[in-house]
């Protein structure tokens, strides 16, 4: 459901603003995840393996990191894609709110409560749908009231969330320990790369082609790739607990080919549909402001399949990976960071499919590795399964699924 609110609150945003203001706007979306993202460091999804209360003395370092990071953000935003400082320092400012709201998600998870966590988890996505529908009634009209509201969203749901997290908190016996860093860049490796990888186009599109462009694959995003996001993200909620639960390789490998072509069934039908729906629509829903054709919605169905294909690595190493695996997926999803920035260097001349459908290579390409990991893992059969135990390895938590 987060999902199809992000994807709404984005076209409303489309349909009412200027294509400057929503592509500006888009962009700062695409800096706030990420940053909001890093900001903990880690120590959030920490709190999910310790039994550290989260008061003032564990908050305070996350409130910290988080600022500094959101001002980074805020920096990058205002000095290198021309963000108007007011906008910039807005985003800082909701950056911060998410951070602490993924925080009190992680806490919550570990107190059994379910329903606020993902409100906290995907508070984000909810606040876009919020300032959508704002700016459809007349009450946004730049990427600067739609920064602030978005803030102001965040700033409420944090108020909110903390009033429930630190009364459970404080039934917690206090753990003295120390913080211990290292254990927490593990998993901000993980997620940091995750977020990056997600919004690397809409850093790289301003830059190499226009705010224009952005704001074309911003909508493109909405009615084109949104549906495959939902297929990774599920194929890793599907295999990572069944895999567990299997403790022989052949019987993972046929789950694993079983859940494959389910999912490739999926991907194929999805690519249908959005190619048949996606162009009219998006023209429509816009009023004929963003042109989305055939050639870029089967560049955007290449890039959603190239998601789904990264899922499935990810997926193995979460449910039966030793801490080895995770490390090698962590450095692979690096690497597909890597080969999306050069696929789509080397093919922005052409325009916005290429480089979308370059930046899908390129990334494909990188997790070949990954993939043969997974094939050496479920290579011999009849034998144990290796990494069936991974209580000491860092894990995917569930919040690291940036959008």
């Amino acid at each position: 459901m987060s999902g199809g609110a992000f994807a709404l609150g984005n076209l409303l945003l489309a349909h009412a603003l200027t294509v400057s203001a929503y592509g500006h706007f888009a962009l700062m979306v695409a800096i706030l995840i990420i940053t909001s993202n890093m900001g903990p460091l880690g120590l959030d999804q920490l709190l999910l393996r310790s039994q550290k209360r989260l008061g003032g003395r564990y908050l305070a370092p996350i409130i910290l990191s988080s600022a500094l990071i959101a001002l980074a953000g805020a920096w990058i935003a205002g000095r290198l894609y021309g963000v108007v400082p007011a906008a910039a320092i807005a985003i800082a400012c909701a950056s911060l709110m998410f951070a602490l709201l993924r925080t009190a998600a992680c806490a919550l998870r570990r107190h059994g409560v379910a329903i606020i966590a993902i409100f906290c988890d995907t508070a984000a996505d909810w606040g876009l749908l919020c300032v959508g529908i704002a700016a459809l009634a007349g009450w946004i009209v730049d990427e600067e009231q739609a920064a602030l509201a978005l803030a102001g969203f965040g700033g409420i749901a944090a108020i909110a969330a903390y009033s429930v997290t630190l009364r459970r908190e404080r039934t917690m016996a206090s753990d003295t320990a120390p913080l211990h860093f290292a254990e927490a860049f593990p998993l901000l490796g993980i997620i940091a790369a995750g977020a990056v990888l997600v919004q690397a186009e809409r850093l790289l599109i301003p830059p190499l082609l226009s705010l224009e462009d952005l704001a074309t694959f911003a909508v493109l995003t909405s009615v084109a790739i949104a549906p495959f996001r939902v297929l990774s993200a599920g194929i890793v909620a599907s295999l990572t607990p069944q895999l567990r639960k299997i403790h022989d390789i052949d019987g993972q490998r046929k789950l694993l080919m079983h859940e494959i072509r389910i999912f490739a069934a999926l991907a194929a039908i999805s690519t249908i549909i959005v190619c048949v729906i996606a162009p009219p629509f998006a023209d429509i829903f816009t009023q004929g402001r963003y042109v989305v054709g055939i050639g870029l919605c089967l560049a955007a169905c290449v890039n959603g399949t190239v998601k789904i294909l990264q899922a499935v690595p990810r997926a193995v190493a979460t449910g039966i990976g030793t801490a080895g695996d995770l490390h090698r997926v962590n450095l692979s999803m690096w690497l597909c960071v890597l080969g999306t920035v050069i696929g789509a260097l080397a093919c922005a001349h052409w325009g916005l499919s290429a480089l979308v459908l370059g930046a899908a290579l390129g990334s494909g390409i990188a997790t070949l590795p990954s993939i043969a990991m997974v094939r050496k893992k479920l290579a011999r059969p009849g034998t144990p399964a290796a990494g069936g135990d991974i209580s000491a390895a860092p894990g995917l938590p569930p919040s690291a699924a940036p959008r």
